[in-house]
């Protein structure tokens, strides 16, 4: 009996890996290569980045929208399946669509559904490996490496076969996706009452759930001058695009290995501990990006921090509502987590930092105000989170 646990177990651990590569594979997909994709199909500027805003704004009420249901019907997977399957018909669409409205509405039906994903993938996922300790984090690692992969390959194929070559990396990832998605079982109600007994009776608000989503949404927001500017920041120090690429993915591997030694981290500190050093080192990453870019051994050391800035906030971020939320409202708060948090947030940050950056003469200035941002996350942190009586 030990035995069959066991082959369950690891066969969970690789789907649910495949399931987190497919998924951040997309995203790898979308974050550098939509506006490509966009450029050669002959929009100008101005309407692609009204495109991108909307679709941001799906990032922002889809998450909610898609939990409600699956913490209301109890089938998270199936929820999960659906917005899959929806999100791969919308992206097929674009092979033969050619009006832009036509081309919008498929693009932001894409984003809607696709939202239904992550947060019910999280949920089953830190249910089934509650057990295990560490495991989350190996499995999640393998959506960093899905990032890497597509997001340095995706490039040459739109390179060499143009603005369809986009849409068919999509498909067939996100026919993967849905592949992966079918193989995954809801938890067991065993599984689904792990570390749930002395919370079962909390209140799903809470202040210090106040305070994380809060503390989410201006660490996302901190990373603005990162995500929107840091490859063009490095062309005008003298790399070159491709160096830049590379630089970009030495922060994600260090994220990667970050999330294979968390366990190890998390049985020797206290979670709160490890959260508010992450927090404290956000805010030393972008003041070494205000003050010495051209300096290449502290680019590299702040590169690094992307361990800390995404991957340990985050970690410990799931960990805590993993802990502190009923299970009968984990998939809303991964949806508050994931909408508020990183939806927002990721818009926030372009918009704060958009005004400074003056084509690289406000690059100092606007990682400086990233700093103050990831500072005042700190002060959010001690005021709600860790005054909280909450468990770790």
């Amino acid at each position: 009996m030990l035995t069959s646990q066991s082959d369950v177990r690891r066969s969970d651990i690789s789907i649910l890996s495949g399931a987190y590569f497919t998924f951040f594979a997309i995203v790898g997909l979308m974050v550098p290569y939509l506006s490509v994709y966009l450029d050669r199909l002959g929009y100008d500027s101005q309407s692609i980045g009204e495109l991108l805003a909307m679709i941001a704004t799906m990032r922002i009420i889809g998450p909610s929208l898609w939990s409600a249901i699956a913490d209301k019907t109890g089938r998270h997977i199936l929820v999960a399946r659906f917005g899959s399957l929806c999100a791969l018909l919308c992206l097929v669409s674009l092979f033969w669509l050619e009006s832009r409205i036509g081309r919008l509405i498929a693009l932001a039906g894409f984003n809607l559904f696709w939202t239904a994903v992550l947060p019910q993938v999280e949920v089953i996922t830190l249910r089934k490996l509650a057990v295990i300790p560490g495991m989350y984090g190996k499995v999640r690692s393998a959506g960093s490496l899905g990032f890497i992969v597509i997001s340095t390959l995706a490039g040459v194929a739109i390179a060499d076969y143009g603005a369809n070559a986009f849409v068919a990396i999509g498909v067939f990832l996100s026919v993967l996706l849905m592949a992966n998605l079918c193989l995954v079982a809801q938890p067991t109600a065993k599984q689904q009452q792990q570390h749930q007994e002395a919370n079962s009776d909390a209140p799903f608000w809470s202040l210090a759930l106040v305070g994380l989503v809060t503390c989410s949404f201006l660490i996302q927001t901190s990373h603005g001058a990162y995500y929107s500017f840091f490859i063009l920041h490095m062309v005008d120090l003298g790399y070159s695009e491709f160096a830049a690429g590379w630089l970009v993915a030495l922060g994600v591997v260090a994220e990667i290995v970050l999330f294979w030694k968390i366990g190890t981290l998390f049985s020797r500190f206290r979670l709160l501990t490890l959260f508010q050093l992450a927090l404290v080192l956000t805010c030393i990453r972008w003041l070494l990006m205000a003050g010495w870019p051209d300096v290449w051994p502290i680019l590299i050391g702040s590169l690094l921090l992307h361990a800390a800035s995404f991957g340990v906030i985050h970690a410990c971020s799931m960990r805590w509502l993993h802990r502190n939320i009923a299970s009968e409202h984990h998939s809303k708060a991964q949806a508050l987590y994931s909408g508020t948090g990183f939806g927002a947030g990721s818009v926030a940050g372009p918009a704060v930092v958009a005004p400074l950056w003056q084509q690289g003469a406000g690059a100092m200035e606007s990682y400086l105000v990233c700093a103050g941002i990831a500072a005042l996350a700190i002060v959010v942190f001690r005021l709600t989170i860790s005054s909280s009586s909450m468990a770790e």
